[in-house]
C-alpha cells in the first residue's frame, strides 16, 4: 500500500479500530517509531516524549476547562447558560435550590467518566452534600426528557477544535450524530419509588449498557435501509407520528431548530473559553511546540419541549456504539 501522506501513530498501540479503518481507507500508514506525522492519543494518558514542530497531535491544552466536569459546571453558572441543568456548587445552594427536597430530583457525577448516580434525595446534613460537590457535581436531573419509544436518549455531536492565527476554530461534524437511548423504558417519578436503583439507572441514565439506533426495533424502518446513517433516525424521530415523541409542545421541535440551537450552545460554550485557550496555545507556540487539536465529543439530552441540555464534553469519545451490520446505520 502506497501512503498518501505522513505516517499516524496511535497510543495505546492496537487501540482505536474504527480509526484505524478510517486511516486505512484514506491511505495514511500506520507506524509504531518516532518518525510519524501525526500522534493519536486514545486515552487521558499524557505524551511523555518530546514532540516537534513537525508533528501534530490531538490533544490541546486548556480542553479541561470544558471537557472537565466541574469546570464546565463553574463556567456554566458564571455564563447563566441556559443549556446546562443547574448544578451546586455549594451545600447552601443546593438546599435553595426550588424543589430541592424532591425525590430522585439529584444526579452526582463523579470526575470519572461515565460515573454518574441517581439519588433517591438530597443528604440532610450540609457535610454530606458538600463531600458529593467536592468529589465530582451535583447537579438537577433532567426530570422531563424527551423519549422515543419510551426510553430516554441523548444525542452525541462531535467537535474538531483548533487554534489559527490566534483565535479558537471548530468544526461540528453535522452530517451525522451519535444517539444512544437508555437500555431500560422511563419510569415516571412518581413511580420511582417502586422501582429498584439499578433499574432507575437504567431508565434514566445513558451509560456503557445503552441501547443503540440499530437495536430499537422503532427504528427498523430507517436502520434497515442500506447506507442508513443515525442522523436519518434523528431525521425521523423527529417527524414520525407512528412513535409517541414525547413533547407538551404543541409541534415537536424541527430538525433545523435543533440543529440550529444545538450549534449555538457549542459556540457559546467555546467562546466563553476562548479567551483562556489562545493565550495557553501561545506560549506553547513560542517554544516550537507540535500542531495541536481536539475532536470532542458534546452530548445533548433533549428537554420534553425539544430544547438541547449539554451533560457533559468528552474529551477521548468513543466515536460510536457496538458495529451495526454492514449497510447498517451507525
Amino acid at each position: 500500500m502506497t501512503c498518501t501522506g505522513p505516517p499516524v501513530r496511535i497510543e495505546p498501540v492496537g487501540s482505536n479500530e474504527v480509526l484505524r479503518e478510517v486511516l486505512h481507507a484514506r491511505g495514511l500508514c500506520l507506524t509504531t517509531k518516532d518518525s510519524f506525522g501525526l500522534l493519536w492519543l486514545s486515552g487521558e494518558a499524557p505524551w511523555r516524549e518530546p514532540l516537534y514542530s513537525t508533528q501534530a497531535v490531538n490533544r490541546l491544552d486548556g480542553m479541561q476547562l470544558i471537557t472537565s466536569k466541574s469546570q464546565l459546571a463553574d463556567t456554566a453558572l458564571q455564563a447563566q447558560w441556559p443549556f446546562v441543568p443547574f448544578s451546586a456548587r455549594t451545600p447552601d445552594a443546593a438546599a435553595k435550590f426550588p424543589g430541592a427536597k424532591q425525590p430522585f430530583s439529584w444526579v452526582h457525577k463523579s470526575r470519572a467518566h461515565r460515573a454518574v448516580r441517581v439519588l433517591p434525595t438530597l443528604p440532610t446534613d450540609p457535610n454530606d452534600v458538600a463531600h458529593l460537590i467536592s468529589s465530582g457535581i451535583l447537579q438537577r436531573r433532567l426530570s422531563e426528557p424527551m423519549r422515543f419509544g419510551g426510553r430516554v436518549f441523548d444525542l452525541g455531536v462531535y467537535v474538531l477544535v483548533a487554534e489559527r492565527d490566534g483565535r479558537l476554530v471548530y468544526w461540528t461534524f453535522d452530517d451525522d450524530v451519535l444517539i444512544r437511548f437508555c437500555s431500560s423504558p422511563f419510569v415516571e417519578a412518581e413511580a420511582a419509588s417502586l422501582s429498584s436503583a439499578p433499574h432507575l439507572q437504567h431508565s434514566w441514565v445513558v451509560d456503557d449498557n445503552y441501547t443503540s439506533v440499530w437495536d430499537l426495533p422503532h427504528l427498523e424502518t430507517v436502520t434497515n435501509a442500506t447506507a442508513a446513517r443515525s442522523l436519518d433516525c434523528l431525521r425521523y424521530m423527529l417527524s414520525t407520528k407512528a412513535v409517541p415523541l414525547r413533547s407538551p409542545a404543541a409541534t415537536p421541535p424541527s430538525f433545523s431548530r435543533l440543529q440550529r440551537e444545538i450549534g449555538s450552545a457549542i459556540g457559546a460554550v467555546l467562546g466563553g473559553v476562548q479567551e483562556v485557550l489562545v493565550e495557553v496555545l501561545a506560549r506553547r507556540r513560542a517554544v516550537h511546540a507540535p500542531r495541536t487539536f481536539e475532536l470532542v465529543r458534546f452530548d445533548f439530552m433533549l428537554h420534553a419541549d425539544g430544547s438541547p441540555m449539554l451533560t457533559e464534553v468528552l474529551r477521548c469519545p468513543a466515536y460510536g456504539g457496538a458495529r451495526p451490520h454492514a449497510g447498517r446505520a451507525r
